[in-house]
Order: C-alpha cells, then sequence, then structure tokens
C-alpha cells in the first residue's frame, strides 16, 4: 500500500511540474505546493499503515508441535545377554546290537515311538536255520528221555543212561532259550519315547554295532546351553530368573537357570550354564538359537526414557526438554544404566513432567510449542 501511494505522490508530483512548466508559472509556487501535497500524502501513508497494524503490535511467532509423555517411575531392569542353543535334554541314537542286513524298516521322518518299540529288523535267517535244527534234536532228545524214564521206572536199564537222557533233554532246552533270546538283538528297539528326527538305516543295508541308524528327540524336556564368560561368573547363579528371547519365533520364555559348570574351560575362559524350557513350545526346535537374558541390575523407582531424546550441552551435560506453559523447557538430568534403547533416569525429572519425545529435534529452551494428542 505504501508503494501504491509513492506512486501515486510520484505521478502527482510530475504532472504538476509538467503543467507549471508550460504555463511558465513561479517555481518557487510550484515547490511550496508540491511540498503540501507530499505532507498530506504521507499524512495518508500513515494513518493506512496504522490502521493496517492495528491490534499486530508483536511480531508473530513460530509454534513447534510436539508429543509428550507424562514421567512416571518405574521398574528399569539392565540384563546380561549371551547367545545359547536349545538342546533336547532326551536324545537318543538307535543302534544295531549284532552285524548285518536290514529286512525290516517301520520308520521314518516325523513318526512319534514310543519306548521298547520294534522298528526294524535285522537278517537272522542263519539263527532261524540253527534254532531249527536244534528243535529237531530236542524232539528227538525229548522222545528218548521219555523212554528212558518210563524204563527207569520200571527199573529198567542203568541209571547212567537215564541221567545221560535227561541231561541231553535239557541242554538242548537251554539252547533253544538262548537262541531265542538271542533272536531279540536282531530286532531294531526304540531306546525312549519321542520324535524320530533322522533316519539313516534304509532296507538291505548292511549294519553293525555301534553305528547310529536313526536319532529320536523327546520334545518334552527342551533346554537352552550357553557358555558364559568368566568375567560374569560373580553375577550369574544357579536359580537366577531368566529371559530366553528366540527372534525368529517372537517369543520370550521365563525360566531359571538350573545349572552352572563346575570349573572354567582352560581355552575360552567360559564356564558352561543350561536353562530348562517349558515344553511343547509351538516352533520351538533343537539347535535352533536363542538369547539367554540375565538380569544384573534393577531399580524398582526409576525414570526410562529413550536414549534419543537425551541431549547433551556445551559442558557435556545431560538434559531433556518437557513442555511447560506452552513452552520448551530445560531440565538437567542424571543418567545411570542403559539398557536397548532406553536409558534410566536417576535425578532430575519428577513425576507428570511431561517429556517431550516427539519434535525435540530442533527445539531450544523457550521455544513456543503446541501438544498434539
Amino acid at each position: 500500500m505504501k508503494q501504491i501511494l509513492t506512486i501515486t505522490l510520484t505521478l502527482i508530483i510530475g504532472l504538476s511540474a509538467c503543467k507549471q512548466d508550460n504555463s511558465g508559472g513561479d517555481k518557487k509556487a510550484q515547490l511550496i505546493e508540491l511540498k503540501k501535497q507530499q505532507v498530506e500524502l504521507n499524512a495518508k501513508i500513515a494513518a493506512l499503515e496504522k490502521e493496517l497494524n492495528t491490534g499486530d503490535t508483536t511480531k508473530k511467532v513460530k509454534s513447534h508441535s510436539i508429543q509428550v509423555t507424562a514421567a512416571t517411575p518405574s521398574v528399569f531392569n539392565h540384563f546380561i545377554e549371551l547367545q545359547g542353543a536349545v538342546v533336547a535334554d532326551e536324545e537318543y541314537f538307535l543302534n544295531a546290537k549284532v552285524p548285518g542286513a536290514i529286512t525290516k524298516m517301520n520308520l521314518k521322518v516325523g513318526d512319534r515311538v514310543s519306548k521298547g518299540q520294534v522298528v526294524g529288523e535285522i537278517d537272522d535267517e542263519m539263527l532261524r536255520n540253527q534254532l531249527a535244527e536244534i528243535r529237531k534234536r530236542y524232539e528227538l532228545a525229548n522222545d528218548v528221555f521219555l523212554k528212558q524214564e518210563s524204563l527207569w521206572k520200571q527199573n529198567i536199564g542203568s541209571e547212567v543212561q537215564f541221567l545221560s537222557a535227561k541231561n541231553n533233554k535239557e541242554a538242548l532246552e537251554k539252547a533253544i532259550e538262548s537262541i531265542e533270546r538271542s533272536r531279540d538283538l536282531y530286532r531294531i528297539v526304540a531306546p525312549n519315547s519321542g520324535v524320530v528326527d533322522e533316519v539313516t538305516l534304509k532296507i538291505g543295508q548292511v549294519v553293525s554295532p555301534g553305528i547310529p541308524l536313526a536319532r529320536i528327540v523327546n520334545f518334552s524336556n527342551l533346554k537352552l546351553k550357553t557358555d558364559v564368560p568368566e568375567s560374569y561368573a560373580g553375577k550369574v547363579r544357579q536359580g537366577n530368573s531368566v529371559v530366553v528371547t528366540f527372534p525368529d519365533l517372537n517369543k520370550d520364555i521365563t525360566s531359571k537357570i538350573s545349572y552352572i559348570g563346575a570349573s572354567v574351560n582352560a581355552m575360552n575362559r567360559t564356564f558352561k550354564v543350561e536353562v530348562p524350557l517349558k515344553g511343547n513350545q509351538t516352533g520351538l526346535l533343537p539347535n535352533m538359537a536363542g538369547i539367554l537374558k540375565v538380569a544384573d541390575y534393577s531399580n524398582p523407582h526409576a525414570y526410562s526414557v529413550s536414549i534419543n531424546i537425551i541431549k547433551k550441552d556445551l559442558e557435556g551435560n545431560d538434559f531433556v526438554l518437557v513442555e511447560n506453559d506452552g513452552k520448551a523447557l530445560k531440565v538437567p538430568v542424571k543418567v545411570g544404566q542403559y539398557y536397548g534403547d532406553k536409558a534410566e533416569i536417576i535425578s532430575g525429572l519428577k513425576p507428570g513432567d511431561k517429556v517431550i519425545t516427539t519434535g525435540f529435534e530442533d527445539l531450544s529452551e523457550g521455544d513456543v510449542v503446541q501438544v498434539q494428542q
């Protein structure tokens, strides 16, 4: 508006000057007239400016949009984190007790088996032939014994003949019993109940004692094993409450340390720790990686804040920004422990302080702020 009035004034002065030049009037009279017009125009400009600025006597201040969280005392825990792996407390291997070729196999990965269940057989043809032969000999020996016994009761024949027939019959009975027991060795039996995790034996395969043929895992008893650095020996104790985290399953399991090794490994300076896990956990499998979290510090009355909102001043002191009467206020704080993305505030905050958690990046103390819900 001021520019428009100035331009208008210039045009009026120019036109007046041209008019006076053309008429040949007195130049002093022209100057007086122009100054008079200038004063009138300046008065009009001032009046318009005053009218436009009515009610706006201060400069507009920028307001920052923020979000806040009320400071509330809570429990702050610090954990030692250790990498471990799941193992089955009961893991068994099927083994053959005698050498031979497999003739029958009732086993595949994923099958559930019971303790004592016969899951395979080894060729026992030679043993069966031997048993058939002994049984025939036994039939003859038994007939001879019965006849000798009948004669002996009639006082016919010698005692030696009777005892010899009896001894021969009994010897063959024991031989049959021994072979029958030996036949059990040709059966592959599950040593305990569980789930078949791996099978290496096949029909026709020749096996030998001591070579694993299959692995059976009992998933009802799983545990996490880990090696703990020697430096934590004073903090990790049997019976400590722990949390086992499985990132791949997005699952946390609470438990207690059930076993601590009696010695430190001289090679890597660690000791063994075991933590039992609840059975029948969905998705939990042997050899799965897990993170063992052992609490080594706890403060039940701490203020826990995100480490991102803690700032440092020029002297290196920590502070946070809080909202107070629509402005950002700097509050010096003392930081204790850190864990994950949280920090423990020991002092500085008080209950109800509105800690600025969003929009704090470009704020300075005294900036006008507006809390967004």
